[in-house]
């Protein structure tokens, strides 16, 4: 079995580099091999719309398989490829067969952190794939007491989600503060009283020490030994990049797999692509490992015009999203060792945006209900446009002036 283009995963990154490729009119073959039986889809909407039954599965689907056909672009589902042999450019799938490359692509993505527990599996949730998504979606039609480990962006939307459903949710949470890898103190607050708005029931700087079984209950015991009893735990604890094949193969890895500017790894004729791509960011210069639909897209386009032989696409600025209740956060930028923030709007009116400067210029934002401030900053992060604290706090200056 040969393929030009040999792409490992199915996710937006594997999807994408492959309809990158076609729409560059690249003339040789394409093989994406999946773990998964789903045609390559969306993964945001797992936590969001999917969760709450207001989009069924065939709107996740990034194409039909009718796009795939047309494209000539061929698709391996519930395939596991455990090994890459660089010499001989192959890669060897679990069930003993062989594919032969001209250029790979690794689109593996992440895994998820899994705590270690005593007590069965009854009733303990994950969330990453389309399957799980619909187990949750069931519990939330039959439980009603959930406790939620985890208090990041999935453990918060699966949150408001539940509370939708009339649920009782307990979020326990190591870290002082929700959301605390990725928003300010001030908007992590905002999100916490939002959610305590809705019923939500938090235990912060909790450490969980066990979780035994008692009947069909969960016990959970934490870090000062009291217990917390429930029917189903969902547990959200993070990702980290899934390196195992390229470590396997030789790759260089550090923090997922390192790749150059056009997203080639170690191997000349091997490319990385999306949340398992340590990439090099020329904005912030320096290697950043995004898990993120807008850099899954990005490095698609990357590798798809390197392996294309045309001129790399401009990357643009990293963006993320958020759904919860009827509060949409949007976070651009990397805020990574900036001087100080600048909050502008008004938290009272749920519409606000925070600014991060570094040397006095924009590095980030993150931006609640406030679209306009998001567009600008983008521009204004892009241009790395120096822009003063006071400008920031003056709420009736136009931002737009400073875009050159």
């Amino acid at each position: 079995m040969k393929a030009d283009v040999l792409i490992i995963g199915a996710g937006q990154a594997g999807a994408m580099t492959a309809i990158a490729l076609r729409q560059k009119k690249y003339k040789g073959s394409i093989t994406i091999i999946g773990e998964e039986e789903h045609l390559p889809y969306q993964r945001p909407p797992l936590s969001k719309n999917f969760l709450a039954g207001i989009s069924h599965t065939k709107n996740l689907y990034l194409k039909s398989s009718s796009y795939y056909e047309k494209n000539q672009i061929n698709i391996l589902l519930n395939k596991s490829v455990i090994s890459i042999n660089r010499t001989n450019k192959n890669i060897e799938l679990k069930d003993g067969t062989k594919f032969y490359y001209k250029k790979l692509v690794i689109a593996v993505g992440s895994k998820l952190n899994i705590l270690d527990m005593h007590c069965d599996k009854e009733n303990i949730y994950y969330l990453k794939t389309i399957n799980d998504s619909i187990k949750i979606r069931s519990l939330l039609d039959k439980q009603k007491k959930i406790v939620i480990i985890g208090a990041g962006y999935i453990g918060l939307e699966i949150a408001a989600a539940a509370c939708k459903k009339n649920h009782k949710i307990t979020i326990l949470e190591a870290d002082n503060r929700v959301m605390s890898r990725s928003v300010c103190p001030e908007t992590s607050h905002f999100f916490e009283a939002i959610h305590e708005k809705e019923g939500v029931n938090f235990f912060l700087n909790t450490l969980i020490k066990d979780i035994h079984q008692h009947d069909n209950e969960k016990i959970i015991t934490i870090n000062n030994n009291e217990l917390i009893n429930t029917e189903a735990i969902i547990i959200g604890v993070g990702v980290r990049a899934k390196t195992n094949l390229a470590v396997k193969a030789g790759l260089d890895c550090q923090n997922g797999i390192k790749v150059n500017e056009f997203c080639q790894t170690s191997d000349d004729n091997i490319f990385a692509v999306g949340d398992c791509a340590n990439y090099p960011n020329s904005i912030y210069d320096q290697r950043l490992r995004l898990e993120s639909v807008q850099n899954a897209i990005e490095q698609a386009k990357i590798a798809a015009s390197t392996i294309n032989e045309m001129d790399l696409p401009h990357y643009q600025i990293p963006w993320f999203w958020s759904d919860q209740y009827n509060i949409k956060l949007r976070i651009a930028g990397v805020a990574k060792g900036y001087d100080n923030y600048v909050i502008r709007g008004s938290m009272a009116e749920e519409k606000f945006s925070v600014f991060y400067l570094k040397n006095g210029r924009l590095i980030a934002l993150e931006t609640i209900n406030d679209n306009k401030s998001f567009s600008i900053g983008i521009k204004l992060i892009k241009n790395q446009v120096s822009i003063t604290e006071k400008a920031l706090e003056d709420k009736e200056l136009d931002l737009r002036n400073w875009v050159r």
